[in-house]
């Protein structure tokens, strides 16, 4: 029986995931807010929307038999509540937001013993005293969402 992927997003990652999948026994359906997305030329079945947007991811898992994403920024809370009505995920919600989270992705290695840099994580009250800390030309700033 053939099977539908919704897949949020629709960049280059996504016609790449359509291409590969292709002659499997699968078809595929994209969110992304452009009609003209990069998936949009090789796949013609999309929902137009945004990626954060509760009731086009919704619209997009009424279509499809299986959720994905080619690209972390997504609305995380609507995936957890569909993969709580049973539809399936995957990668599972509960690991994109360690990815989405770049704090909570540097203590998930720390804890599970994978190897990473020295970090030290920073408020918007604490960022002055932390930068203080490291050396002027050997740190890497960076947002922990979004960036």
């Amino acid at each position: 029986m053939k099977k539908t992927i919704g897949v949020l997003g629709g960049g280059q990652l996504g016609k790449m995931l359509f291409e590969a999948g292709s002659p499997l026994n699968t078809s595929y359906i994209f969110l992304e807010k452009s009609k003209d997305c990069p998936a949009a030329l090789v796949c013609t079945h999309q929902v137009v929307g945004t990626l954060f947007d509760a009731d086009s991811i919704k619209q997009l898992a009424a279509k499809s038999d299986v959720l994905t994403y080619e690209i972390e920024h997504v609305n995380v809370e609507v995936l957890r509540e569909l993969e709580s009505n049973g539809i399936p995920v995957f990668p599972r919600p509960s690991v994109l937001s360690i990815i989405q989270d770049k704090g909570l992705q540097k203590d998930f290695y720390t804890e599970n013993e994978i190897p990473t840099l020295p970090y030290a994580l920073a408020t918007a009250e604490n960022l002055s005293e932390q930068t203080a800390l490291w050396n002027a030309d050997r740190f890497v700033l960076k947002h922990r969402k979004g960036g």
